[in-house]
């Protein structure tokens, strides 16, 4: 797999309103880049490396979060995109459905959980030490005609995906967010899974994967569902 550092760390930082969370009658809209891969010494996963695209004629690793021109809006064709940010406390409990329904790679990933918003200094700009920290316990799910992967201890950084696993920080305007009227919210964060178990009854090929995703989303929702 190639690497996702590349992309997001050269360009110039945008602004805080480039991530944004404007009204929830606006359609979801936002790019997603997610793979399953062999976990080191996982030489039983013969899962194709290429999972959610969106947009989907990105090639691997997926497509640059830091491009706006690569943004989706829900309902495009087939894919599918709806995410929920709900205040916690200091975190935000989120879920994010990906979704293609049709062509030739159909599938669903699901992720759900509480993530922290990103750590920033008195000037605002993000803290390395921040970006290295983890929002643990997430369940994740890569579901396709061809297999159902879960994990349920899986985490969320800011950073990007380098072959799998963590590496450079995004760009200064990821963060986790609602908006000021608290009607919309935003996420743009990578999630990691380093152990998925395979769910598919009597399929075998599928042990050792480990799976990443980088989602940058904007327009949630912000009423946890019913």
């Amino acid at each position: 797999m190639r690497s996702l550092v590349k992309y997001g760390v050269t360009a110039a930082v945008i602004g805080l309103g480039a991530l944004a969370c404007n009204n929830t009658v606006e359609p979801t809209q936002g790019i997603v880049a997610s793979n399953v891969q062999p976990s080191p010494g996982g030489a039983g996963c013969n899962s194709p490396e290429q999972f959610i695209y969106l947009p989907e004629n990105a090639s691997i690793p997926g497509p640059d979060t830091n491009d706006q021109n690569q943004i989706v809006i829900d309902g495009t064709a087939d894919d599918v995109l709806t995410c929920t940010v709900v205040p916690n406390g200091n975190n935000f409990d989120i879920s994010i459905i990906a979704q293609i329904k049709g062509g030739l790679a159909p599938g669903t990933l699901h992720v759900a959980g509480s993530i922290a918003p990103r750590t920033r200094d008195a000037s605002g700009n993000p803290t390395a030490a921040g970006d290295a920290a983890k929002s643990a316990g997430l369940t994740v799910d890569f579901l396709d005609p061809t297999k159902h992967l879960n994990e349920k201890d899986c985490f969320a950084q800011y950073v990007l995906a380098d072959n799998g696993s963590p590496g450079n920080s995004l760009p200064g305007a990821a963060d986790t967010k609602v908006n000021t009227d608290g009607n919309a919210g935003a996420i743009w964060i990578s999630v990691f899974c380093p152990k998925l178990t395979n769910l598919t009854t009597g399929k075998s090929g599928l042990d050792g994967c480990m799976g990443s995703a980088t989602f940058r989303i904007e327009n949630c929702t912000t009423k946890p569902a019913n």
